[in-house]
């Protein structure tokens, strides 16, 4: 029976923790031991990481840098976070590899092939994916979507502050303020509902990719197999997705 793939999107601000700069060496210990117990579920899981724990693109931008520079700092930043979080994997003797497009990669970091990368997830190790796309303009949300797909992913998931998708910000405390459990891309897009990137959404959409959206703090294995609120974009009716069946 093959192996289902996902991939999770992790933020840099979620690998901070509490603090609002650099890693809290907590979460980053309790993520990889998330992973690895997806792993042990029999799915294969690429990661991507953010660099907003070291500056995000547009507020380096609030700082006079180009766009185009800013974003090549953010996209470093996750180098970064990619290093910590593959050494806290092989602490806990999962095989992993560490990619970047060809503009970062270099001494810890390997240049991304999507071979090399598939070879890697079917021998049961983690591939984590940093730098974007190595290219200005494009989110690392957009980034998820587009490994996804390189690496036949059946699901991207990104954890967040809140439970799943919103009507608008629940942090603003709207009376009319809906979680939305199911939605499509084409609703999500025309609502604007704007916890993800909608560039990403579309790409999905063009390519029917289901993405979750959970709360990080409740955990990955919980959201997947539905014992928390989430909020599904995109095809797909099944509780529990690890239980689900397999392609």
């Amino acid at each position: 029976m093959a192996r289902r793939r996902l991939l999770v999107k992790v933020s840099g601000e979620h690998l901070a923790g509490a603090a609002s700069h650099g890693i809290d060496d907590a979460i980053v210990q309790a993520l990889a031991l998330e992973l690895k117990g997806v792993l042990e579920r029999d799915v294969s899981v690429g990661v991507v990481l953010g660099g907003g724990n070291y500056g995000r693109g547009r507020s380096l931008r609030l700082s006079g840098l180009a766009r185009a520079a800013a974003d090549e700092a953010g996209m470093r930043a996750t180098v970064l976070n990619g290093i910590v979080l593959r050494a806290a994997l092989g602490a806990l003797g999962v095989p992993v590899a560490l990619m970047a497009p060809s503009l970062l990669s270099g001494g810890e970091v390997s240049t991304f092939s999507r071979l090399e990368a598939l070879a890697c997830l079917d021998s049961g190790g983690i591939v984590i994916a940093v730098g974007g796309l190595g290219i200005p303009f494009v989110t690392t949300d957009t980034a998820s979507v587009i490994r996804a797909l390189e690496l036949d992913c059946s699901l991207v998931m990104k954890g967040t502050l809140h439970d799943g998708v919103y009507t608008s910000d629940p942090a603003l405390g709207a009376p009319d303020c809906e979680h939305l459990a199911r939605l499509d891309w084409g609703q999500f897009l025309v609502e604007d509902l704007q916890i993800m990137d909608a560039a990403a959404v579309a790409v999905a959409r063009a390519h029917r990719l289901p993405i979750m959206v959970y709360r990080a703090a409740d955990g990955m294995i919980a959201a997947l197999e539905g014992t928390v609120r989430r909020s599904l974009i995109g095809p797909g009716d099944e509780q529990n997705w690890l239980a689900s069946p397999r392609g």
